[in-house]
């Protein structure tokens, strides 16, 4: 670990003389002006491992570095890239760093100086991610299409940081099977015809037949739905029972990608990992604030099925009604993420939720969630949510008059109110919860669970 102060003057020592280096056998002292020191000291300013004392400031040290470093060399593609990654994503304490415009520049610019960098995963991942933060979704598909021309992968819609078999020397045959929606065959009998999409029957595409013992796991845990959405509403302060939201304040973080384009998406984490040197240690919620969904995860799904690496968890997660995720892809096509739907309040939020996964174009890639009734992703793939607006709220006031034109704001929330579903003053809660799981891919053998487990890249 670094500390900022010690870090901080040896670099300075070095970028101004005080210090040397050698070219050729002679010291040649470093000029002010170097844009490889100028870049190093940012870097260790940006280091989260640095030990800062809590000091903000380094962030606008770096930024002026790095900005100096492009200045006098506009061509040094390090310096350009560390800017243009800053530029996009500041810490949310120095938000006035972020400027989208000038990092999609910067970062194009830092390709064109370093051609090498358009061979690599993170550039692309880096520069897509940003054009996405900007809404500019044309340039975001036209980036990611020029990677794949780079061969950077198969296919623009599925874009793994890692890929479970990349460099593995596996004889595993055959290899992973890769599909946006993984079916749960079991339950489409009944529930399939709601989600305004045909399940596919095709085995490939499902997990009945070739893993049926986490298919059985996947619905009896979906079968629990009440009790953990109970224990949901619980630690978000809503009465259970009556459904209203007391709107007091609740145990849930923002997530921390900062991918939500609007509204309010928050989490609670039940059960996550930190694997060091194939040792597998579990941070767990489960003996505080959420028993339930420690107990019935670990009592449905098998411990070899629960994806222990870094950044997989079990959690809850919540959405408020105007909530929109920006298309992402997640670190790594060795892991399928559960959903299990707990509160999906149509009528009362008035409007539908939505996700959509993989190539938008193709039959069935958007669906929505219903209490219940689970969902399982390959969330290596692109994917996005978002909500649409039902027509079944119409003005009404309380007591079954109309709202007509002109009749005022005060008549229209009277109006909301009820059509939300208000009681004794409080409002009905509006709220998206599910519980998320993540697992292992279903066709990973144990011998490559075990070498992904030691790859340092996901520990």
């Amino acid at each position: 670990m670094y500390r900022y102060d010690k870090a901080e003057g040896r670099l300075e020592s070095w970028l101004f003389g005080r210090d040397t280096s050698t070219t050729n056998g002679v010291a040649v002292p470093r000029s002010p002006t170097d844009p490889d020191a100028l870049t190093a000291l940012a870097a260790i300013l940006m280091d989260p491992r640095s030990d800062v004392s809590g000091s903000l400031r380094r962030w606008d040290r770096a930024a002026k570095l790095l900005t100096d470093a492009v200045t006098a060399h506009p061509k040094h593609g390090a310096a350009l890239l560390r800017l243009g990654g800053l530029r996009a994503r500041p810490p949310p304490a120095v938000a006035h760093l972020r400027d989208h415009g000038e990092a999609v520049r910067l970062l194009k610019d830092a390709g064109d100086a370093m051609p090498a960098l358009k061979k690599g995963k993170h550039y692309w991942q880096e520069l897509g991610a940003t054009l996405a933060r900007m809404g500019d979704s044309e340039g975001m598909t036209a980036a990611y299409k020029e990677a794949v021309e780079f061969k950077v992968w198969p296919s623009q819609w599925q874009r793994p940081q890692y890929y479970a078999l990349e460099n593995s020397g596996s004889e595993q045959t055959p290899p992973l099977r890769t599909m946006p929606w993984w079916e749960i065959q079991s339950q489409n009998k009944h529930k399939a015809g709601n989600q305004k999409s045909k399940s596919s029957s095709s085995n490939d595409k499902s997990i009945s037949h070739t893993h049926p013992q986490l298919e059985a796991g996947i619905l009896t845990l979906a079968a629990e739905w009440e009790a953990l959405r109970n224990e949901a509403l619980s630690l978000l302060s809503i009465d259970p029972a009556s459904q209203t939201d007391s709107e007091q304040p609740s145990c849930f973080r923002p997530e921390a990608e900062g991918i939500t384009s609007h509204g309010m998406w928050e989490e609670l984490v039940v059960q996550s990992y930190h694997n060091g040197a194939g040792n597998v240690q579990a941070s767990t919620a489960c003996e505080g604030s959420t028993p339930v969904a420690c107990r019935l995860v670990n009592e449905h799904i098998t411990a070899k099925h629960l994806a222990t690496f870094r950044g997989c968890q079990v959690k809850y997660s919540v959405m408020s009604m105007d909530a929109a995720v920006m298309p992402h892809t997640g670190l790594t096509d060795a892991r399928l993420r559960l959903h299990i739907p707990l509160s999906v309040p149509v009528e009362a939020a008035g409007v539908e939720w939505w996700i959509r996964v993989g190539n938008p174009a193709l039959p069935n890639a958007a669906r929505q969630w219903m209490e219940g009734v689970p969902l399982l992703i390959d969330d290596s793939f692109e994917h996005e949510v978002w909500t649409v607006p039902t027509d079944n709220r119409h003005g009404h006031e309380e007591e079954g008059g109309e709202c007509i034109d002109g009749g005022g704001d005060e008549c229209m929330e009277n109006a909301a109110a009820v059509a939300s579903g208000s009681v004794r003053g409080k409002r009905r809660h509006t709220k998206r919860i599910i519980l998320i799981v993540d697992l292992w891919h279903p066709d990973l053998d144990d011998a490559e669970k075990a070498r992904l487990l030691m790859l340092p890249s996901l520990q």
